[in-house]
């Protein structure tokens, strides 16, 4: 054993805690064998040199969190129910915090060095037989004529999404797509409702677009069509459907969609009432014999279903299957905004019209959205800038009698009282502040333009509850695309985007209130995928 100058032992080593018994130390007694880094806030480029023997019913973890934009990693040893979380987090979610983050559990010494991509496994079961592994619930789809299972390994630690395609004017010409963004390598999984298979493809960096079946688009009644994405690290999930060439005017739509984990059993609908088209309604459920019930309102016309025509106020009540989705429309150019749904399971549900006319005859695009749950909803939202759109509506859709107050750049504040499951409409051009006595739907639908160089939509703003840190997004290619950022005007000039520093646009736009200033500008983007 080398002695230096001063007496004192150097004992010098290179593996793993090899030092644990330099110069004659016992090492510290293990208590069940797993030794974990131990850090608190450290950056991405600085390394863990802290160890710690964690108890019988730990193991090891480490999480990634960022606050307002910074990256800090902590870890250490967690109980056994240790659960993997995602990061970012979807964007839909309600929250009263501004951070993010991804928590990686393992069981073995030193694991927890640093996020490590993993596989996600695919367990087959022969036809006939169904199959649980671990005591997670199997994914389980039967037909008349077969019942087959498939069981996704219990380390995958699953986000999922159920995509829903309706039909519109010109369906059969067009490419339902799906568009994504991941944190991580990964694997998903698409299972398509229609011909019950499950196709697995690798996330490629660069490569955000995926085309679909046709058979995924949905018609009015019930019957099995759509699609349910599995993945590890999904950032967030478009459905898409994209016009063909030759077709150069028509059918290009798409929405946000929602995880299902964020699903609910209660929905008010927003929708719209446009010129010679259909509003429709679509839902699909998470669970088998689920029952559904749909509470009609109705301004005009009827719905008709299995032969039989229903009225405002009746109610439609069917059950669905999992891996089922139901569709019903209106026949008249008309309105089901404030149609209730409920369901005895979490569904997932789209919204919109089969034809976007909404302000000129000229063009047929449908609107299409998938719908909050009212627990999702809010009670204070910033209405932002859109660039290039001067005319729209924003439509305010209350649950329960509410009162609402608007404030704009220009005039004095405007209040409301709005009964429950109707709605108000008022025009916005510049950035408009929304409050209300209770949760709320807020959509705003920018017109269609006169020069057919833009089509309508239908959007929702979400709650300023819902705002995060951290986007993960994609653009679709082929468009003239436009980003709109909202934030706090003291944090203005925080913003990166692929990362880089965002300058803001030459008009900024910003609300003054007593309590929170709100700033909110718009820029060009090109397509592809964005991050921070």
């Amino acid at each position: 054993m080398p002695l230096n100058e001063t007496g004192k032992c150097s004992h010098c080593c290179s593996s793993n805690l090899c030092n644990s018994h330099g110069c004659g130390e016992q090492a510290p007694k293990r208590q069940n064998g797993t030794i974990c880094y131990q850090c608190d806030g450290k950056l991405q480029s600085e390394a863990c040199h802290k160890v710690t023997f964690c108890g019988n019913d730990e193991m090891c973890y480490i999480s990634e969190e960022s606050w307002y934009g910074e990256i800090m990693y902590r870890s250490g040893c967690k109980d056994n129910n240790c659960v993997n979380e995602q990061y970012p987090y979807p964007i839909f979610g309600r929250r009263n915090y501004r951070s993010a983050k991804r928590v990686r559990c393992c069981n073995s010494n030193l694991c927890n060095e640093k996020f490590k991509s993993q596989s996600l496994t695919l367990k087959p079961v022969k036809p006939d037989n169904t199959a649980s592994v671990n005591n997670i619930e199997a994914t389980t789809y039967s037909t008349k004529f077969y019942s087959t299972t498939s069981v996704i390994n219990k380390d995958s630690q699953l986000t999922d999404f159920i995509l829903l395609f309706p039909d519109g004017k010109y369906y059969e010409h067009a490419q339902p797509k799906v568009f994504l963004t991941s944190s991580d390598s990964d694997v998903f999984l698409a299972f398509n409702f229609c011909n019950h298979t499950i196709q697995p493809f690798s996330f490629v960096r660069n490569k955000t677009e995926y085309l679909l079946d046709q058979n995924v688009f949905m018609t009015d009644g019930l019957k099995q069509a759509g699609l349910q994405l599995y993945g590890r690290y999904i950032s967030s999930v478009y459905g898409f459907i994209l016009n063909q060439p030759y077709y150069p005017h028509h059918y290009s739509e798409g929405y946000l969609a929602i995880p299902t984990r964020y699903l609910g059993t209660t929905y008010i609908i927003p929708s719209f009432q446009v010129l010679n088209s259909r509003n429709v309604i679509t839902v699909s459920p998470t669970k088998s014999s689920t029952s559904v019930t749909m509470n009609l309102k109705i301004s005009l016309g009827f719905v008709k279903y299995s032969n039989k025509q229903y009225f405002n106020g009746d109610n439609i009540t069917v059950v669905i299957n999992k891996y089922e989705t139901f569709q019903i429309s209106l026949n008249a150019t008309s309105d089901l905004t404030g149609t209730m749904v409920t369901s005895s399971d979490p569904i997932a549900v789209v919204s919109g019209s089969k034809c976007d006319n909404t302000s000129y005859n000229i063009e047929c695009n449908p609107l299409i959205e998938m719908v909050l749950p009212i627990n999702q909803l809010d009670n204070a939202f910033i209405i932002p800038h859109i660039n290039i759109r001067p005319d729209s509506v924003v439509r305010l859709l209350s649950v329960t009698d509410t009162l609402v107050t608007i404030q704009t750049r220009y005039s004095s504040n405007v209040t409301r009282q709005i009964k429950g499951r109707h709605f108000y409409d008022f025009p916005h051009n510049e950035v408009s502040r929304v409050t209300a006595s209770s949760d709320i739907s807020v959509m705003i639908y920018p017109q269609t333009f006169s020069n057919e160089k833009g089509d309508a939509f239908m959007m929702t703003i979400p709650g300023i509850s819902q705002y995060l840190p951290y986007y993960h997004f994609v653009v679709p290619e082929g468009f003239q695309s436009f980003i709109s950022i909202t934030t706090r005007t003291s944090e203005f000039n925080d913003f990166l985007l692929d990362g880089l520093m965002v300058f803001s646009a030459d008009k900024v736009y910003t609300l003054v209130s007593d309590k929170t200033n709100y700033s909110s500008f718009t820029k060009p983007i090109s397509s592809g995928e964005h991050t921070p």
